[in-house]
């Protein structure tokens, strides 16, 4: 096993890099360059797929060997210690039908393992109800960090493999832990890589006869909302759909065969700010505190369907009556935060549904970009509301192309009831001020859609204004 902080830089080219950083508010991202805790098969696929990377601290901790009888091969591995229970359980799993209770109980019980690998890990509490307190969560008797993380690392490590040796026109939808969503069937998806190699003869020891990649889903189309949120718009008869609620919980009286339906519903009818109701069990911490026992209580949530950002959106079109996206890599963390943090402020009075809330969206955050860091008030305006200010500045000021002719050309009087006509709040002052306050030190690499229709709508009537521009 191996473990490193490093530095790394994928080419642009890679369309899933694979080298994970961990945010504290928002979990994991991979960016395309960056600093990431890595296991070893990560680094391994890291470099393969050709990324720069830069140890900064390290540490390998060798498999233990043991003496072989054979003379060409005088050492052989260690048996795995985890071996007996995951063929014990996988045995289980096998003699009772998929989806039974039997067969749910021993995936529950495999499924264990790796929590208690983990626990005691991370800052996390739990009531005591010995002591009426919440008390950190201990270690459990085979808690291991460095197998928990190789564990992790390593699964993660052979679905970036699968994904990156996909076709160039194949699409992902979504990925979790140790699956993805993708239009490529599964005789179609290449196996063979190392790790993927690696894996599948992992499986060949747990479970003979088995493959390391199973379809569970099929469908015609899905409603990709966020990580751990899609959904199925077109079924395929006689395949399971494809049904993750992202936290939801139905109401009561939605029967579970319209779960699906019911959040479809939701998810491309959502409102911004829109709350539901939700039951829940009361805690324990509850029921010691309060003598009570185990009731269900109603809280109002917000409904957060909106997406996450673990990727950067890109070729905005409609189909069905709502935004389709693709995305791309961020280039670094920076980017991914700042544009997931002002996308939270933005949501608070927007759902990204179509084509015009992209617009507002983009333009939004043009306006944080580019007008606030030069302590430009934005506010609630948009970017094209900015650029009237500008305006008016330039054309008192005689700058940006324009001449003191172009000045004498109206009054004020004229020139506000131009630009209210037009869909613009000013005053005859704001005219007459706007001489007061500096132009600032700007250079318009690009303009957004409002933009252009107000330089349009300018140019009618000044055709000599121009922005500052780094084009040559």
């Amino acid at each position: 096993m191996g473990f490193a902080l490093v530095s790394f830089r994928f080419p642009d080219t890679v369309r899933y890099p694979c080298l994970p950083v961990r945010t504290d508010q928002y979990g994991l991202f991979f960016p395309l360059t960056g600093e990431s805790w890595a296991t070893a098969p990560e680094i391994a696929l890291a470099l393969s797929l050709g990324a720069e990377i830069a140890i900064q601290h390290g540490i390998i901790i060798p498999w233990r060997q043991y003496k072989s009888d054979n003379a060409s091969s005088p050492t052989k591995p260690a048996s795995s210690v985890f071996l007996p229970f995951v063929q014990q359980v996988r045995e289980n799993r096998n003699r009772h039908d998929k989806g039974s209770l039997e067969e749910k109980f021993w995936k529950e019980i495999g499924n264990s393992l790796y929590g208690k690998l983990a626990q005691g890990l991370h800052a996390k509490t739990a009531f005591d109800t010995a002591r009426g307190l919440n008390s950190p969560l201990p270690p459990s008797s085979v808690t291991q960090p460095f197998f928990a993380a190789h564990v992790t690392g390593f699964v993660r490590a052979v679905v970036g493999e699968l994904m990156n040796a996909l076709p160039p026109n194949a699409t992902v939808v979504s990925v979790t832990t140790d699956g993805f969503l993708t239009d490529v069937s599964l005789e179609n998806i290449d196996m063979s890589g190392p790790l993927s190699s690696r894996f599948q003869a992992l499986c060949d020891i747990a479970d003979p006869g088995s493959s390391m990649l199973t379809c569970k889903h099929q469908v015609r189309q899905l409603v990709a909302m966020k990580t751990r949120g899609q959904l199925t718009y077109k079924e395929l008869a006689g395949y399971p759909i494809v049904h993750a609620r992202a936290g939801v919980k139905p109401p009561a009286d939605i029967p579970r065969d319209d779960y699906n339906r019911y959040m479809v519903d939701l998810y491309l009818n959502r409102a911004p700010g829109q709350k539901l109701r939700r039951g829940s069990l009361i805690s324990t911490r509850d029921m010691w505190l309060n003598e009570s026992d185990l009731v269900a209580v109603e809280s109002e949530i917000r409904l957060n369907l909106e997406f996450d950002f673990k990727r950067q959106l890109i070729t905005p079109t409609m189909n069905e009556g709502h935004l389709l996206m693709h995305s791309r890599p961020w280039d670094d963390m920076s980017q991914a935060l700042k544009q997931r943090q002002l996308f939270d402020d933005w949501r608070q009075t927007h759902a990204l549904k179509d084509e015009a809330e992209w617009e507002d969206w983009c333009d939004f955050l043009y306006c944080r970009n580019v007008f606030t860091p030069l302590k430009l008030k934005v506010g609630q305006n948009r970017s094209d509301d900015v650029l009237v200010r500008l305006f008016l500045r330039a054309l008192a000021q005689h700058q940006w192309g324009l001449t003191p002719d172009d000045r004498k050309r109206q009054t004020s009087v004229e020139i506000a009831a131009w630009l209210v006509e037009a869909g613009y709040s000013v005053t005859p002052s704001d005219v007459k001020n706007a001489g007061r306050a500096k132009l600032p030190p700007i250079i318009f690499d690009s303009l957004t859609a409002r933009m252009n229709r107000l330089m349009d709508l300018i140019k009618l009537v000044y055709p000599g204004f121009a922005l500052p521009s780094a084009v040559l």
